[in-house]
């Protein structure tokens, strides 16, 4: 996996990191195809452990150009695109 952006929590404690799988590279695309690709989500909890991952739930995967980070600590999760979450607490993944 090739690490692409992280995100922070307001709180400081968690963070979100994107990754694309080495395999993309590989793939060729014909001009005008779009740059989109699929990425894994991963939430860290406040010691750097995984507690949630989209690739515990295929349904929730996710392009790249589609990513959307909002932070919902009152609920205790985070949205990464639209109707697509990962709890805080449980690390289910969600859409």
């Amino acid at each position: 996996m090739i690490f692409l952006k992280s995100y922070k929590s307001p709180d400081g404690k968690f963070e979100l990191i994107i990754k694309r799988s080495d395999l993309d590279f590989l793939t060729s695309t014909m001009p005008g195809d779009s740059s989109s690709f699929y990425v894994e989500i991963v939430l860290k909890d406040p010691h750097g452990r995984g507690i949630g991952s989209t690739r515990n739930n295929n349904n929730c995967a996710i392009f790249k150009d589609s990513i959307e980070v909002h932070w919902d600590m009152e609920n205790n999760e985070v949205r990464y695109g639209r109707g697509k979450t990962i709890n805080l607490k449980t690390g289910k993944v969600s859409c």
